[in-house]
């Protein structure tokens, strides 16, 4: 009878485990250095995005600060906005706080949008007054549209071209995100239905513009970058840029009484 010798140990390797090896080997001498591999970055850019998507489709509600670089939104001459900070409450509701740059001054004003209705605070009114803004006094233009990530930049999301994935980037202490690149027309958003319903905006929407998504480890959008003008008046060079938090966090919008 034939013996096994104690000291010849037996190896099963399969084809797939010699395919993994080096892959498994190199993770492991970038874990022991420190540097950590991400599962998006080896994720395509159109299944970040289609993550991403569903991910925020599924939101309640969220919060957001907009800014924006290289210009200004301007809704007609003298008046321009600044930056904004609000929260979206799902399916039609926002709230924002922006700073607006009148002729002779700066004013701070809140904004209350709800089932199609626009309120402004009044800021030559008594304290605490509001003031429902007939969308007509911005000759056709619905500002919510450009304030409101909900209404145009969100939705441009499944209509992003030629996406390329950028790498990762560190956006605040803590917080990762994967940056995808592409074009968006911003026309066609006013075919999208879904969050927010479709319609028409009451202006020409540019029809190619650099569009950035930055996209975190819950395929939550973390930020969005817009790059060239969507009001008329707006120079070539702006830049939008909303920053998006506060997921799902309580949020209660009421139209004021």
């Amino acid at each position: 009878m034939t013996q096994r010798r104690a000291d010849r140990p037996i190896t099963l390797i399969s084809s797939r485990a010699r395919f993994l090896a080096p892959a498994a080997i190199a993770s492991a001498m970038l874990v022991r250095r420190g540097i950590t591999v991400s599962a998006q970055a080896t994720a395509t850019p159109d299944s970040l995005l289609e993550s991403a998507i569903v991910a925020m489709s599924e939101l309640d509600s969220f919060a957001f600060h907009l800014t924006t670089h290289g210009g200004e939104t301007l809704f007609m001459e003298g008046i321009s906005l600044n930056e904004v900070t609000g929260s979206v409450e799902r399916p039609n509701r926002f709230t924002a706080t922006a700073e607006v740059s009148l002729i002779i001054a700066t004013i701070e004003l809140t904004m209350i949008s709800a089932d199609g209705r626009l309120w402004f605070t009044d800021p030559f009114g008594a304290a605490g007054s509001w003031q429902e803004i007939p969308l007509s006094d911005f000759a056709d233009v619905d500002p919510t549209v450009v304030i409101n990530p909900d209404r145009l930049l969100i939705p441009a999301l499944s209509i992003i071209e030629n996406p390329t994935v950028l790498g990762e980037e560190e956006l605040e202490p803590g917080v990762l995100a994967t940056r995808i690149d592409g074009t968006v027309d911003l026309s066609t958003v006013t075919g999208i239905t879904g969050t927010p319903a479709a319609g028409e905006f009451g202006f020409s929407l540019p029809d190619q513009m650099p569009f950035s998504v930055w996209i975190d480890g819950e395929s939550l959008v973390r930020r969005i970058e817009v790059s060239g003008p969507i009001l008329p008046l707006e120079s070539d060079s702006i830049v939008r840029r909303v920053d998006i938090f506060g997921f799902n966090e309580p949020v209660d919008i009421q139209p004021p009484s």
